[in-house]
């Protein structure tokens, strides 16, 4: 699961995010307000998840698809951190 976080947060744990993100090989999204601006992934993990993304594309149908899914789970997760 994709952690969010504010960039603010960021800016003030940068650090602590890095280490975070290498330990837990778990990625998390930037939030500029309630926008996502950039994911940070560990390393390894981006090329992995590149291949895997060359391989599942088989038309243009299947990227729209993830592409769907991806923007709906980002907006319940905003969703659920204002309701918080």
């Amino acid at each position: 699961m994709v952690q969010l976080i504010s960039i603010s947060k960021v800016r003030s744990n940068l650090s602590s995010l890095v280490t975070q993100v290498a330990q837990t090989k778990q990625p998390v999204l930037v939030l500029r307000g309630n926008t996502p601006v950039v994911e940070i992934h560990p390393h390894y993990e981006i090329k992995d998840s590149l291949s895997k993304n060359l391989l599942s594309i088989r038309g243009s149908w299947d990227l729209r698809k993830e592409v769907k899914q991806v923007r709906k789970e980002v907006e319940e997760r905003i969703k659920k951190i204002h309701n918080e």
